[in-house]
């Protein structure tokens, strides 16, 4: 119990001035799509709504990267916890995409003995918090101490598969990929800009984060295999040309590809493009739409799906050709 406390001393006065304050607690965890699991965790509360990219944890034993840990979130004071996604090496946990944070909360089915936590900040501007004012399913005791409380969360992806596992048993798709926390492999960094160009084999999703831009020129074929996809956070410019499109594929026949995501991404453009053998060609969710010229969206199950664009910002389809697709070409989702 010493050691608990001297531990927790440790993270409170060694972490970066962000922090409002930390505790430490275990309590009943109960995630969207898992078994609920008696988890122990760290808590860490933010002065105000902090914008997140990666974060190092280091314990009082050094984490090998095999550790089980969950990453949740919440921008409101109380309740509608979210799972942070991302991919770790070690001690080093690389987000998915940004969060932004009132509190952070780190758990594991073992007690991980937290002695530091170090955030990177980035400056990617929140949205409005709008589910803040609505009432939260979570009945959380102070500190977490009552061994009936219970900590729920919302993890986005497995709604998605849940909605997809639905279809399934109505008969509405042949097949689904599942998608796991650790699948993301950042194709370049924040600030950068990349060029690709040739034959790509596409095995983990691919990421254009907040701030950085992806050229891939004339002539590429990028091969996905089942169930990853191009996730953009920042800039994607595909350039391809009459005589050499840019061809998005899936890398064997007859299994589907989760396609291009756009979410929050800043505008980009995609010229010449034939995308084919995905879940959903093209998603927008949020953020600006992407600019659209002379792009072909064969034989996926969804051709297009815009939700929730921007409603400063128009969507610019030219000579857009959606056939053969399962479901609908074009779908706006969105309010009207």
């Amino acid at each position: 119990m010493i050691l608990k406390v001297i531990l927790l001393f440790l993270l409170q006065y060694t972490a970066d001035s962000l922090f409002l304050r930390v505790e430490t607690g275990h309590q009943n965890i109960a995630i969207d799509g898992r078994d609920t699991y008696y988890g122990h965790y760290t808590k860490i509360h933010f002065h105000n709504v902090t914008c997140i990219d990666a974060i190092d944890i280091h314990c009082l034993k050094e984490l090998t990267g095999a550790e089980e840990i969950d990453l949740l979130y919440t921008e409101c004071p109380k309740g509608h916890w979210k799972v942070a996604h991302y991919t770790n090496s070690k001690h080093h946990f690389r987000l998915k995409e940004p969060i932004h944070a009132l509190r952070l909360l780190i758990s594991s089915r073992r007690d991980l003995s937290v002695i530091d936590a170090q955030v990177k900040s980035c400056s990617y501007p929140p949205a409005a918090p709008s589910e803040c004012h609505r009432t939260t399913r979570n009945h959380n005791h102070r500190h977490g101490k009552s061994s009936t409380s219970i900590l729920r969360a919302v993890d986005p992806y497995s709604r998605i598969e849940a909605a997809m596992e639905a279809e399934i048993e109505a008969g509405a798709r042949k097949g689904m990929s599942r998608r796991v926390r650790r699948d993301v492999e950042d194709i370049t960094k924040s600030d950068d800009v990349s060029t690709v160009s040739g034959i790509q084999e596409i095995t983990e999703d691919k990421v254009v984060p907040y701030g950085s831009r992806l050229e891939v020129q004339a002539g590429s074929r990028w091969k996905f295999h089942s169930g990853v996809g191009l996730v953009v956070y920042g800039t994607l410019n595909l350039k391809g040309s009459p005589s050499q499109p840019v061809i998005m594929e899936s890398a064997a026949p007859g299994e589907r590809w989760r396609g291009i995501e756009f979410r929050n991404a800043s505008f980009s453009s995609l010229k010449h493009v034939n995308i084919t053998g995905a879940e959903v060609g093209v998603s927008v969710h949020s953020g600006e739409a992407p600019s659209m010229d002379h792009v072909v969206l064969d034989g996926n199950t969804y051709g297009i799906q815009i939700s929730d664009m921007d409603p400063s910002t128009t969507t610019h389809l030219q000579s857009v050709v959606t056939v053969n697709n399962e479901k609908t070409g074009i779908e706006y989702l969105g309010k009207v």
